[in-house]
């Protein structure tokens, strides 16, 4: 599934359920950037991550609807224009954009996924999709971003990103009924310039079916 925000208006609900399906009769389905948003989707639920807001933005109240609106909220007075700047920001904001830079990753050697692959791999940042580590009894971060001291290899990154995507995934791999999902959380491909993330992507393609649990998905 290559980069893309609008697969959930391109799929319909039997659509996803059918790729759902798909993938537990063993298929093997690689997610590439923003692709990876619609497979850690609650309704989708092909992968055990979900998307950060920034840090230090407010959890969900667990008294609000559904939708996070209250039906009444007390009322205040706005005095300045620092008030108002404060009442209008989101509640839970997402990270600031990075404008372009290329991160170091380290890579799990023990994984199928990173075979012949370096300690340490680069990829190229952009945008504000930083994701949460999948836990160990439901996959494998393949490749996850190095500390904050160490991430940037070249170009520019907001001290803020720069300390909220350290050891957070690049490569993370599920396993969904006999089938996988691989999901990188940024684009391998970019421009054909990055050594290393082609390679993972490649082991992707060609190694992930070979550890699925059926070799006869359609």
């Amino acid at each position: 599934m290559p980069p893309g925000d609008s697969y959930d208006e391109w799929l319909s609900e039997r659509g996803i359920e059918r790729l759902k399906n798909w993938v537990a009769a063993g298929g093997t389905l690689i997610g590439l950037g923003q692709a990876v948003n619609f497979l850690a989707d609650p309704e989708v639920g092909l992968l055990d991550i979900a998307q950060e807001t920034t840090v230090g933005s407010p959890e969900k109240k667990k008294d609000e609807d559904p939708s996070g609106k209250p039906k009444r909220v007390p009322g205040t007075e706005i005095t300045s224009p620092e008030q108002f700047e404060q009442a209008t920001r989101a509640a839970a904001e997402l990270p600031d954009t990075a404008p372009g830079a290329i991160l170091r990753a380290r890579i799990r050697t023990d994984h199928w996924l990173t075979a012949g692959a370096p300690e340490t791999v680069n990829a190229m940042i952009t945008g504000r999709a930083i994701y949460t580590p999948v836990k160990a009894d439901r996959g494998v971060n393949a490749a996850y971003f190095e500390s904050p001291e160490k991430l940037l290899a070249s170009g520019y990154l907001w001290n803020e990103n720069r300390r909220q995507l350290a050891y957070k995934p690049l490569v993370v791999v599920e396993p969904a009924g006999a089938g996988l999902v691989v999901g990188f959380t940024a684009d391998p491909n970019f421009r054909g310039m990055l050594d290393g993330m082609n390679l993972l992507f490649l082991n992707a393609i060609f190694r992930g079916p070979a550890h699925t649990r059926s070799a006869g998905a359609e």
